[in-house]
């Protein structure tokens, strides 16, 4: 919690001095930053609108710019892009831009220059902004959200369904239960919700807390992603992909030993914007009935 503390310090520090504001008039923000794709991290934020244009976050320096088909050796997933150098040492990467609508031939660029206009090049569906922020001081890429100005959003996020695990044997959780003692892998099925649209649209939480018996067990915060040991890893967790999903939106929340008689489980989960929900299990660990 200090460590979490600290950072968040660090990060408003940041927001301050520098003066990031957001990429497009527009905001509507349809992904979000740790979700699943696949078999890695979503490394940013997405943002909808529509072809709307495209500013940078604060002002910088031009770094590198990519139009399709300019240099074969670049992915062609982030489609057309471009990178800037900012203050502190920060880097930020937009992406999917729309053909020949990046500024070429700047290297200097202010806060209120455009850099480009929404599109769906590269491995997209359909227009939409993926913005990233690298952070080269510390060699982390960066929760967008922690630097960018709050959004809107008072819907608190789901979760949904729960299970113990052992072995290979999954068990859905009730809110009370009578199990044997036994130690077990707790997984979750969580996510956030856009408020803007009637349907179900999912987004990844920020916070996730497992707490037993009053003391917290695991956590997962979003915050920013290095990599140690040759793997992409959650900041102060040393967890990749792998030890978070068990697949997408059911969340590995760590191993427990239930003890005999009554066990508490609390599942704590918040969003960027403060958001809250919980739920409740009472598990007794015994004899079956």
């Amino acid at each position: 919690m200090k460590k979490l503390l600290i950072l968040l310090i660090l990060l408003t520090s940041v927001l301050s001095v520098y003066g990031f504001d957001w990429p497009v008039k527009k905001v509507i923000l349809t992904s979000t930053f740790g979700e699943s794709r696949g078999d890695h991290f979503h490394t940013g934020i997405d943002l909808g609108g529509g072809a709307q244009p495209v500013f940078p976050i604060s002002s910088g320096r031009v770094v590198f710019r990519y139009n399709s088909g300019q240099y074969s050796s670049v992915p062609i997933g982030l489609g057309n892009f471009i990178v800037l150098q900012h203050k502190g040492n920060i880097r930020s990467i937009y992406c999917h831009l729309k053909d020949n609508s990046i500024k070429t031939g700047v290297r200097s660029i202010a806060q209120s220059d455009q850099l480009g206009i929404i599109g769906d090049t590269g491995h997209s569906y359909g227009k939409h902004l993926h913005l990233s922020i690298i952070d080269f001081e510390t060699h982390s890429i960066l929760n967008p959200l922690t630097l960018l100005p709050p959004v809107k959003d008072k819907q608190p996020p789901i979760i949904k369904n729960v299970w113990m695990k052992t072995g290979d044997e999954e068990k859905k959780i009730s809110e009370t239960d009578t199990v044997k003692p036994s130690r077990v892998e707790i997984l979750a099925e969580i996510y956030d919700l856009r408020e803007d649209v009637s349907f179900i649209w999912k987004l990844a939480p920020y916070t996730i807390v497992l707490y037993e018996n009053g003391v917290e067990s695991a956590r997962i915060t979003f915050n920013s992603i290095v990599k140690n040991s040759g793997k992409l890893v959650l900041s102060g967790s040393k967890k990749s992909f792998t030890d978070i999903y068990a697949s997408d939106w059911i969340y590995r929340l760590g191993s427990i030993e239930l003890l005999e008689g009554e066990n508490h489980l609390l599942i704590l989960v918040k969003d960027f914007a403060g958001n809250e929900s919980t739920r409740n299990f009472f598990i007794k660990a015994g004899k079956s009935r």
